[in-house]
């Protein structure tokens, strides 16, 4: 269509005998009925292009001598992915296109008895439906993964099952039975749930001797398609996934022969291989006319914008059921089209509420661009030319003078497009996976590192990539992290303490600021643990985070942690230190409501329990907020409102007159990263936990302990004396309340800090002490064979906990000690630098090159900034595997944990 209409004369050719494709002979009449299809070819011909059906072309250059000056190959995905397991080939094994394409034609088969699907796609789903519509007596649907990680859409799942589908996850097909040739069932293997794969999905892995099998009539494999192509005259043009290799224009590596969609990118969807039909045009455009493309012209100082709230409705309409699902048994219609009022307000929500609803149709082809203009004391949503969006976004905000209705006002404008930081960004791929209109991709770097990059155009400013980073490399302007919480702290508020964060999609406001107490956010955005702890700090008393309406729904995939897990965890991690989790609070805001109103109620309830203020000083010499984060939690740690709650321990509380035994930062630590995802120090908690039971020391935890007390904190940062001579009363407090013999510490920072105060230095010992007097009279250590390279805390250097490590290693049959010079620069969590990212990744190089096939830390923080520069696909330049001391005495004791 795009070519027609620049002039050029446009044939099609076609294999099959109709026109449409896949979408014709894939897609079942029940979902795309034959009358919309037809209705759209016709008005594709009346444009005047030419389709020729029943013509296929096995090599494009032949075009070239019948006097086409250029061919564009856009075949889509015909070939079935085969499932690779015994018994293929029995008779009842239906492919899925297959089945599809007989219904299409109106030749469908009579299917009885019980069907079984393989795959968990839009084409899986659609052979289960028709299959019930086929006489099937019962579907079931095998996918090797579980239910959040399916590929297909929500509605078509749900569809599904109210239709009677039955969904079986977690199973891996493994062979199929049959009688004589007959299929009889197939044989699966349970599995669990592993590591992320390159889509960010977790891997499904086979459990041993799980082996089940399900009786069955009819298999239908759909397990993925790819193209079915090779050469363009002489040359190989398809990459080792099968794939047509093309440029962002379409352009082959054949002159003048270009490709779109599935055939070129792989199975995706209709958008998105229309996406690339219009990019493949304006290839061919700028070939045939022996152009390139134009440089974008000098930005002007004056320029026109539009403000004003969007003329549109934010209320999404949902289609109507035509068919009761009990009732399906034909290939009708099952969903109804829009009123022509209800299409309307949906065109107009989709083009002009701001940042869309998962919707990457419109954006690349938009002319303006959302920005936020910040005007005397008030913040609104303006929709500004694209170039100047580009260089807000590439320079920082600008400053412009704003001319309307003959007025002159001084208006400064922000960017809301993402940024992912090269040096920070630690190559996990969550961000892309989490991005619903494709503006993130991966680039290679000089260094062979892959990095993740924000393309500008299609980005819709939603903050689903912004929240979902662990490492804070993306920033969004105006709406980065940083930026919110400055808002946050400075806003005025009716209630003291108390304020609020409230989705944008919440209200129908364009302004941010319309409410005293409330800093309003764009869309959905998911904040993570680390970023509510650092906003509760800057209100004082409460947090209200109020959460989008249910008609608006969320930009977020369906298998990603919702933003109501994500509040639980922030309120696991209040628990811990002590402080209540009635602190945060998150809710529903209800139709017709003010906000304000709930900040008033929520301002009522803290009182009724008797939450008062808190007292925290936000560390300014922490520029990660990772680092912050865990600051604040251990100043919150020092003024509790409720006893500490720790559900993951499982030691007893000490007796009076017993050994005292605190682990430290660990509990802290493995409940960030539980919370955050970037890393679990959950088995050395159990290992220590283990090991005093095993070693049989009779030592349990205090209740009320916290860390630091005088020692620590005290030397580095004068700004903390309050606050660590609180933490230090109510640590000695606790300490003489059960009068124990001994206090023995598990982190070599637990054991300065104490072993730095008066009141605790004659009572101290660190735990891999008392390891030693046990594990010399165990006899039951197992020869562990590997060397080992130690790595004592970056920030204290060679102390008596690093000391008493090596001699507790020494004790280890089979194990070689190489002790390290390097440091980690742990300080990581305080700036995740280029310097401290560099000096991790020295460190393992150092222990690799000296023959360790494991390096063990003697600090939480060492072990876990090296976990995070380790992580495959990251900053990784040497496979060796990060540990600590108690892991591994443990695997020596009683095997691997």
């Amino acid at each position: 269509m795009d070519l027609i209409r620049l002039g050029y004369p446009v044939t099609v050719f076609e294999a099959e005998k109709e026109p449409g494709g896949l979408l014709r002979y894939a897609i079942p009449p029940y979902r795309l009925p034959d009358r919309i299809l037809k209705r759209e070819i016709d008005w594709i011909k009346g444009l005047g292009i030419e389709i020729k059906t029943g013509r296929k072309i096995k090599d494009p250059i032949i075009m070239f001598k019948d006097g086409f000056s250029a061919v564009l190959i856009a075949g889509g995905a015909w070939k079935s992915f085969p499932l690779g397991i015994d018994g293929e080939k029995s008779e009842g094994v239906i492919d899925a296109l297959k089945l599809l394409r007989e219904i299409s034609e109106c030749r469908p088969r009579k299917i009885t008895g019980n069907v079984v699907v393989i795959g968990g796609g839009s084409t899986a789903f659609d052979a289960s439906r028709s299959s019930l519509r086929l006489g099937a007596k019962k579907v079931t649907l095998a996918y090797r993964r579980g239910i959040e990680e399916m590929p297909a859409e929500r509605e078509e799942i749900e569809a599904a099952q109210e239709e009677g589908v039955e969904i079986l996850t977690l199973a891996i097909p493994n062979r199929i039975t049959a009688r004589g040739e007959k299929v009889t069932g197939i044989e699966f293997l349970k599995a669990e749930l592993g590591d992320p794969d390159e889509s960010g999905r977790r891997m499904p892995v086979p459990i041993k001797n799980s082996e089940f099998t399900v009786k069955t009539d009819y298999i239908i494999p759909a397990v993925g398609a790819m193209p079915d192509v090779g050469f363009v005259g002489e040359k190989k043009v398809t990459t080792p996934k099968g794939l047509i290799d093309a440029s962002e224009n379409g352009q082959t590596i054949v002159e003048g022969v270009f490709a779109a969609g599935d055939i070129e990118m792989g199975p995706s969807s209709v958008v998105d291989a229309i996406g690339r039909g219009h990019a493949a045009a304006g290839g061919i455009h700028t070939y045939l006319k022996k152009i390139t493309p134009k440089k974008k012209e000098e930005l002007e100082k004056s320029i026109q914008i539009s403000l004003g709230p969007p003329l549109c409705s934010r209320f999404l309409h949902a289609t109507k059921r035509l068919v009761e699902p009990e009732k399906v048994r034909s290939f009708v219609e099952v969903e109804g089209s829009f009123t022509d009022f209800e299409a309307v307000e949906e065109a107009s929500r989709c083009f002009s509420c701001g940042p869309c609803y998962a919707c990457p149709v419109c954006l690349p082809n938009c002319k303006n661009k959302q920005l936020v203009a910040q005007i005397e004391d008030a913040d609104f949503l303006v929709k500004a030319p694209l170039e100047l969006s580009q260089e807000i976004t590439r320079n920082g905000p600008a400053e412009f003078t704003l001319r309307s209705d003959g007025k002159v006002k001084d208006v400064k404008l922000y960017s809301l497009t993402s940024n992912i930081d090269p040096n920070l960004c630690i190559s996990c791929s969550r961000c892309e996976e989490v991005c619903a209109y494709k503006a993130i991709k991966n680039i290679f770097k000089k260094d062979q590192r892959i990095v993740l990059k924000v393309t500008h155009d299609p980005c819709a400013s939603c903050s689903a990539c912004v929240s979902e980073c662990p490492g804070g490399a993306i920033t969004q302007g105006y709406m980065s992290d940083n930026e919110i919480l400055s808002r946050l702290e400075a806003e005025k508020t009716p209630y003291m303490g108390i304020k609020s964060l409230m989705s944008f999609w919440s209200t129908t406001s364009p302004f941010f600021g319309a409410y005293d107490g409330i800093v309003e956010l764009m869309s959905e955005r998911k904040p993570s643990p680390m970023f509510l702890i650092r906003a509760l700090a800057r209100t004082g008393k409460g947090l209200l985070v109020i959460k989008p309406d249910e008609t608006t729904g969320s930009h977020y995939l369906p298998w990603e942690e919702p933003p109501s897990e994500v509040v639980q965890n922030t309120w696991d991690l209040l628990m811990m230190v002590g402080i209540s989790p009635d602190r945060i609070k998150y809710q529903d805001l209800p139709r017709g409501e003010k906000p304000t109103v709930l900040l008033k109620e929520f301002n009522k309830q803290l009182d009724e329990k008797n939450l008062g203020m808190l007292k925290i000083p936000i560390p300014k010499s922490i520029d990660s907020p990772f680092g912050e984060a865990i600051a604040i939690l251990r100043i919150l740690g020092a003024n509790p409102d409720m006893n500490p709650r720790d559900g993951s321990a499982n030691y007893r509380m000490v007796r009076p007159r017993g050994i005292a035994f605190f682990e430290g930062c660990l509990p802290l630590l493995h409940m960030m990263g539980k919370a955050h995802k970037l890393f679990d120090l959950g088995p050395t908690r159990h290992a220590i936990c283990k090991l005093i039971e095993k070693t049989k020391i009779d030592a349990g935890a205090i209740e009320g302990f916290s860390c630091p007390s005088k020692g620590l904190l005290n030397t580095e940062q004068s700004e903390m004396d309050e606050i660590v001579s609180s933490i230090a009363s109510k640590n000695l407090k606790a300490f003489k309340k059960v009068k124990p013999v001994k206090l023995i510490l598990g982190t070599p920072e637990a054991f300065l800090s104490f072993s730095r105060d008066k009141d605790f230095r004659d009572a101290t010992s660190a735990l891999p002490d008392e390891f030693l007097n046990a594990l010399k009279k165990n006899k039951g250590l197992i020869k562990f064979y590997s060397t080992v390279a130690v790595h004592p805390a970056c920030k204290m250097e060679k102390d008596p906990f690093y000391e008493s490590t090596i001699k507790l290693l020494k004790l280890v049959p089979g194990v070689e000690i190489v002790e390290l010079e390097g440091k980690c620069g742990h300080n990581g969590f305080n700036n995740l630098s280029g310097e401290s990212k560099d000096s991790a990744i020295d460190l393992m190089n150092e222990a690799a090159s000296k023959g360790a096939d494991m390096l063990i830390c003697t600090s939480p923080y060492c072990e876990s900034h090296l976990l995070m520069c380790n992580r495959e696909g990251s900053w990784r330049t040497v496979d060796i595997k990060i540990s600590d001391v108690y892991r591994l005495l443990y695997s020596a004791l009683q095997g691997d944990i």
